[in-house]
């Protein structure tokens, strides 16, 4: 069993209750783990791999609402009765995860020590979304990227950032031509690295604090 924020505090035979009816699964990348306007009918907890979720504006454009990564849960709505997904779940990479069953998860909901865990974890979805409000209501380009690399740093599981432009470009609402302009003015000065195809590395903390006004 993996660690994460729900079950850390469990005793093993309330894990072994949760779990036991958990469906073990592998998705290639690309693929969709649910989409928008399915029945929201289980949890999903992810082991190792990457999620972005997505909806269409308008116009057709993509939008990210968030990525989640290993050992991170994604339940939206799931308290809710006859509530769908309200934007897709596509898999940026092969991801491995567990699918909790939602009769299974009212029934642990039972027990105090997971009704403690769900709260702790719908207190920190609260403070991330409030995270990703601030950084997309800063009105300079330059100023609300560096938000969301310091949101995604803080969140980073592996040795780098690992995010396509197409990507950082619709998680902040922004043209890619725009965020690649201004991602090579932190490159010239610095303050970020590109270490490969789709992935940077922050090499200048405190700057990149700087320019988002922190």
């Amino acid at each position: 069993m993996p660690e994460n924020t729900l079950f850390e505090s469990l005793p093993a035979t309330d894990r072994t209750v949760l779990m036991k009816g958990a469906i073990f699964k592998v998705a290639r990348t690309n693929s969709y783990l649910f989409r928008e306007g399915d029945k929201v009918d289980s949890v999903y907890l992810i082991l190792e791999g990457s999620i972005k979720l997505t909806r269409y504006d308008s116009m057709g454009h993509e939008r990210i609402v968030g990525i989640f990564s290993d050992n991170e849960f994604l339940w939206e709505s799931m308290l809710l009765d006859n509530s769908t997904f309200p934007y897709n779940g596509v898999c940026q990479t092969k991801v491995r995860y567990y699918q909790i069953m939602r009769e299974d998860f009212e029934r642990a909901l039972k027990k105090k020590d997971i009704a403690k865990g769900i709260i702790m974890l719908l207190s920190r979805k609260l403070r991330d979304a409030n995270a990703r409000n601030m950084y997309l209501a800063a009105e300079d380009p330059l100023s609300r990227i560096a938000g969301f690399l310091l949101y995604s740093e803080e969140r980073r599981t592996g040795d780098c950032l690992e995010l396509k432009l197409d990507d950082i470009a619709a998680s902040v609402n922004l043209r890619s031509e725009t965020v690649s302009r201004k991602l090579k003015e932190m490159e010239n000065d610095g303050i970020i690295e590109r270490v490969g195809k789709g992935k940077l590395a922050v090499l200048d903390y405190k700057r990149l604090r700087s320019l988002y006004g922190v």
